[in-house]
């Protein structure tokens, strides 16, 4: 068939009949937009003058837009059904069927469930619940008939129903075809002018020893933020959750490239997986002025990908696109759509480099090392194991895909840290892996990560993980892990300023991850500052409320303010029976209950001599018995204990600073005294 261009004319608006209100709020929101619409309101359709006037709007108007929701996808038959038929024939006559089908949800009718023709899938869909039509819909509808923009009033808008954001669902649509050429460095470069945000955790206090509470309310947010949701997984066998997941954090850590830019770290954007929430209640949790998400259907070799780009504040959307491509052509595509958030937001470039990116020889590695991090993501014994095996089978697949080796090196440091491996041969692991990737990638920041980690915990080389940290930061300023254990590295050295305000500045970059919460108020506590430390612990139990040693980090700064009735109700809760065993001891002392004291301590010897040495020697320090407590000390650094990285600022042990073996000990740590 000959390509022909569109015809200027109205939209077509198809719907169900029990879906009519819907469509007349559409419609006029249209209206009222200057867009004419061609919408049928009578209840009695049928007849050879209705079939061929209908016959000849589908064949005249410039955009088709059918309104799928529960009802259509009851039914089988309908007049909707022809209209939709008429227009999928109609696209033979079309070049770019993407710029005529504007499919609309009015529900909650998912994409992947729709009965619709295979052709509406092509094109982007738009969720308008209950046909409430935000103010950039029509004003896109616009500009895909090639109309200039006209301003929609803030009465009208409200008459319309306009104003209400739209929720997590695939975008308008817009027109395909965007070119490879379109590269990924300087556009990139020129989003951080335009994106960024505000804290919602925040410091006041002393200039060493500042306080910190969680904000009851934040300023608007800053327009260099942006957060970037996971993709959802819309492969027909729903098993590519790995792929769209790795593909979300792969354009996530490339925006945190960008030192001016606020990039919503993983843990907090990935809180909303799935849970299709109001995406202005996603902007105001999280404080950014832009969403990215989209979706990604696997099949084979062959990948869609849509992404979209979308005003947090109200719900209107930027950019949308869809790409049809090969696995061959995912970093082209991550490319693309950088470039093509930038041109959205019409920025200006400035002579600013980023690092290139390890790029796999073999494309199944990538593959095995996207699954080996959906799984060191979640975090139990038995998913390490499989990260482990799964960032293995990459690295021999592509020895050379550095990526792979610095999440190895994570995985085997993640075993050693909860007591799965013997720290030597998971940390001895770790290192080989670490030293790996930055043979072959020096410029890859999750590697110099990696090594920090294993410089901290267990060689206790302070200089050296300080190196790593720094590197990693410069690299990549906006990782807030990166920003946390610098953090965690200034508090063993005893600068608490300094670790309060770098762990602040992880809280900004991700301010649902409960382990940033969990590090800042065992510094506050170090300073003293307890009630602010109990804040801080209490939001990361509201964060996780089943995970390990959230209750026991409470409980501690309640012990510490003479609270021993809610402190013990808190340790009774602790999850983790290791460290439930690690806190009752205190709180039964504190309350002079003596015998109940000495039997939770002889449990924690016991059960857990080996892997919490540094722990029981906090217990004995606690209970003022200092010679046992300088002898566990010995042992948990026989046992290279990572718990012993965090004496200066542990204030169970500070019944033991005025003895001289305290000073001789943190000597040979190499620790100031």
């Amino acid at each position: 068939m000959p390509e022909q261009s569109l015809p200027t004319g109205a939209v077509f608006l198809s719907y169900a009949s029990q879906d009519a209100e819907a469509a007349a709020r559409i419609c006029e929101a249209l209206q009222a937009a200057g867009i004419e619409v061609w919408f049928d309101r009578s209840e009695l359709r049928g007849g050879d003058a209705w079939d061929s006037q209908i016959k000849k709007q589908i064949h005249d108007c410039a955009l088709f837009l059918p309104i799928i929701s529960a009802q259509t996808n009851a039914r089988t038959e309908g007049y909707f059904r022809r209209e939709w038929k008429l227009a999928t024939r109609r696209l033979l006559d079309i070049a770019d069927d993407a710029a005529f089908l504007v499919p609309v949800v009015v529900d909650e009718t998912r994409e992947a469930d729709a009965r619709v023709p295979e052709e509406f899938f092509r094109a982007q869909w738009s969720l308008l619940p209950g046909g409430e039509t935000p103010p950039a819909f029509p004003q896109r509808v616009r500009e895909l008939l090639g109309l200039d923009p006209a301003p929609i009033s803030t009465a009208k808008a409200a008459a319309t129903g306009a104003i209400k954001p739209s929720a997590r669902k695939p975008a308008l649509v817009q027109p395909s075809g965007t070119s490879l050429a379109r590269r990924f460095v300087l556009p990139l470069i020129a989003l951080l002018l335009v994106l960024g945000g505000g804290a919602v955790w925040y410091i006041e206090g002393t200039s060493d020893a500042p306080a910190a509470k969680p904000a009851a309310t934040t300023a608007a947010p800053n327009e260099k933020s942006i957060a970037v949701l996971p993709f959802a997984d819309m492969s027909a066998g729903k098993d590519q959750e790995y792929f769209a997941d790795g593909l979300s954090e792969e354009l996530l850590n490339l925006l945190a490239k960008l030192p001016e830019l606020r990039v919503i770290g993983r843990t907090s954007s990935f809180q909303f997986k799935g849970r299709n929430e109001d995406l202005r209640a996603i902007g105001e949790k999280l404080n950014v002025a832009h969403i990215l998400e989209g979706s990604v259907r696997k099949s084979g070799e062959k990948v869609r990908i849509t992404a979209q780009l979308i005003r947090a504040a109200d719900g209107s959307h930027l950019w949308s696109e869809t790409y049809d491509r090969t696995l061959n052509d995912i970093f082209v595509v991550q490319d693309d759509i950088a470039g093509e958030v930038v041109q959205a937001l019409k920025l200006t470039l400035l002579g600013t480099a980023l690092t290139t990116r390890s790029k796999p020889q073999d494309l199944e590695a990538y593959n095995l090392a996207l699954q080996g991090r959906f799984f060191l993501d979640r975090r139990g014994k038995v998913d390490f194991e499989r990260a482990v095996a799964y960032f293995r089978r990459s690295r021999e697949r592509d020895p050379g895909y550095a990526p792979a080796w610095a999440g190895l090196s994570r995985a085997y440091a993640q075993q050693a840290d909860n007591g799965f491996v013997p720290a030597a041969d998971g940390y001895g692991r770790a290192r080989e892996a670490a030293e790996k990737a930055l043979a072959l990638d020096p410029q890859l920041a999750d590697a110099h990560l990696a090594m920090g980690w294993v410089q901290l915990l267990y060689d206790w080389d302070w200089a050296a993980a300080d190196a790593s940290f720094r590197k990693a930061l410069e690299l990549e300023p906006g990782s807030a892990l990166a920003l946390r254990r610098a953090g965690d590295l200034a508090a063993t050295l005893g600068r608490s300023g300094e670790s309060i305000d770098l762990i602040n500045k992880a809280i900004e970059r991700d301010p649902l991850q409960p382990n940033h919460y969990n590090s800042l108020g065992q510094t506050l506590l170090a300073v003293n500052r307890d009630t602010e430390a109990e804040a801080a612990f209490r939001k990361a139990l509201e964060l996780d409320p089943d995970g390990p040693i959230r209750h026991l980090f409470l409980g501690l700064a309640l012990l510490l303010q003479g609270k021993t009735d809610a402190a013990l109700r808190e340790m009774q809760q602790e999850t983790d029976k290791g460290w439930r065993l690690s806190g009752l001891p205190l709180v039964f002392h504190a309350l002079g209950r003596r015998s109940e004291s000495d039997a939770a301590l002889a449990a924690l010897k016991d059960k857990y001599a080996e892997d919490s040495a540094y722990q029981v020697a906090e217990m004995h320090a606690f209970r003022g018995e200092a010679d046992l407590a300088f002898e566990w000390l010995e042992r948990a650094y026989a046992q290279r204990d990572g718990g012993v990285t965090g004496i200066k600022y542990d204030r169970l042990m500070r019944g033991l600073v005025g003895d001289p073996r305290y000073k001789a000990f943190l000597k040979k740590l190499k620790l100031p005294e």
